[in-house]
């Protein structure tokens, strides 16, 4: 997340949000599902284990089966819910690169091209030609049409950030009740302070509106002038020109190029099924590739919908409101008086509980425990975001009658179950031994498996959905909560 800051420092953003207030009027009362329920029960079968006792272990009841036949190739480090983006822009590039799209975009022709001069070098300089071409400057023009398929020209997705930004304003909505819930924990000063922030929060779409303008983007590699007769040395020349004129020039589409090309994170951020709270702009970011299959659809029950994307909504909201969100205003900017001393010593309280508690929890991948302290603003988050999204789907639920349709011969598990059961899928993951053992110490974000298994074990209406007993795995005695019950 921390990675976008960056970005928007340069202040090349548009600050465009897609959404206005809202209230639960027009979501609660529609019934969105359209999916026959042959493909529900498709979907679920090729994840749930009916071998595993959900009140034992509930991550591998609803990814087991998954797991078991999900196959990594010899490249791939990890597979997960959230692959599909990065996916769908290596077929885009691959059809770009053979030159699909060079009659539609004079700059990415002009990218293909000089990689064609590179394929021609040998050693040295031709790594350093691939190496140029594989920073922000050769990634970008492939960006910015990728982009500009999936979000400005498909009516598709922005039919969905629509139907997005009907939910986040009921997870706000959500959100704040729950807050005038907290009465042993907030003072009527923080609480207003906190209503107030999460009034401000919103969803902005600018930073891919930015990346998806093409106008800009090829008005900037006009500039680039290559010569089928220029040299390799004379092209990276002409490069280092190109970027020194981008970086002078005094107009602004011209400078904003500059700042998305060497930004090559943000870059990268564009591309993959992501969101991510910026705590200084107190704002949610949203990639195109995350309002899609499997985590989103207009066709899904919104049990599948609730438990999958709008647990990513209201972990972001939630963000807002973690050990280090607390110390910021509804602008974005730290504010010592936002949160009173009396509701920061008992934050803290709850926050060391759930930071004890994941220290002492290990995963079956590697042989170390998880690390309490790094990945505690996530683990907050995940906890948080259970609750009020649960809360929302039930509120869904008792709009509409009480029921959703049902889904062929899992009629047998409830509405609320499915949101469970969803939820789990949405952190199945398949990943390489060495992987997770080098990546772990440093990954704010808890092992999926354990991710599932502490939220759910610490809220109780879980439980109670599947009838765990206490003492059971996934109904312990001792409970951790900061933004529960």
């Amino acid at each position: 997340m921390n990675l976008l800051y960056l970005f928007y420092s340069y202040s090349i953003l548009l600050y465009y949000s897609l959404l206005t207030r809202g209230c639960y009027g027009f979501w609660y009362g529609r019934r969105y599902h359209k999916k026959p329920a042959s493909v529900i029960l498709n979907d679920l079968s090729k994840y749930i284990n009916k071998n595993e006792d959900p009140c034992d272990n509930f991550y591998k009841f609803s990814c087991g089966k998954w797991i078991d036949e999900t196959k990594l190739s010899r490249d791939e480090k990890i597979i997960s819910q959230f692959s599909h983006g990065e996916n769908k822009f290596k077929k885009f590039l691959k059809e770009a690169v053979r030159g699909d799209y060079d009659d539609d975009s004079p700059a990415i022709k002009k990218i293909n091209y000089i990689k064609t001069k590179c394929s021609k070098l040998n050693g040295f300089w031709r790594s350093r030609c691939f190496e140029k071409l594989s920073s922000g400057f050769g990634l970008y023009p492939y960006v910015s049409y990728f982009l500009h398929k999936e979000f400005i020209k498909n009516k598709d997705t922005r039919r969905n950030f629509k139907i997005i930004g009907q939910m986040f304003n009921n997870l706000k909505n959500e959100f704040k009740l729950l807050l005038n819930e907290r009465d042993n924990m907030l003072d009527g000063m923080t609480k207003r302070n906190y209503m107030k922030k999460i009034d401000n929060m919103k969803i902005d779409t600018s930073v891919i509106i930015t990346l998806s303008n093409l106008k800009t983007m090829e008005e900037c590699y006009k500039l680039l002038e290559i010569s089928r007769k220029d040299s390799y040395k004379i092209i990276l020349f002409k490069i280092r020109f190109f970027l020194t004129r981008l970086y002078l020039s005094k107009k602004t589409e011209l400078n904003t190029c500059f700042k998305i090309i060497t930004n090559y994170s943000v870059l990268k951020f564009g591309i993959l099924a992501n969101a991510a709270y910026l705590v200084e702009h107190n704002e949610i970011i949203i990639t195109p590739m995350l309002i899609d299959k499997p985590m989103f659809s207009p066709d899904y029950p919104m049990s599948y919908n609730y438990g999958s994307i709008g647990f990513i909504l209201g972990h972001e909201i939630i963000h807002g409101f973690d050990n280090v969100g607390i110390h910021f205003d509804h602008e974005g900017d730290y504010d010592r008086s936002m949160t009173s001393y009396r509701a920061k010593m008992r934050y803290r309280e709850k926050a060391d509980c759930l930071e004890n508690q994941y220290n002492e929890e290990r995963n079956n991948m590697f042989d170390k425990n998880v690390d309490g302290r790094l990945t505690l603003r996530e683990n907050i988050a995940d906890n948080g975001a259970i609750k009020i999204t649960h809360r929302a789907y039930m509120r869904y639920l008792k709009n509409i009658g009480g029921q959703e349709k049902g889904v062929g011969k899992y009629k047998n598990y409830t509405d609320e179950q499915l949101f469970f059961i969803n939820f789990g899928k949405t952190f199945c993951e398949k990943v390489a031994d060495g992987y997770v053992r080098s990546s772990h110490r440093f990954d704010e974000h808890s092992p999926g498996e354990v991710r599932v298994i502490k939220t759910l074990s610490n809220y109780r209406p879980f439980s109670k959905a599947f009838n765990c007993m206490i003492g059971d795995n996934m109904n312990p005695i001792d409970k951790c909560e900061v933004w529960m019950y």
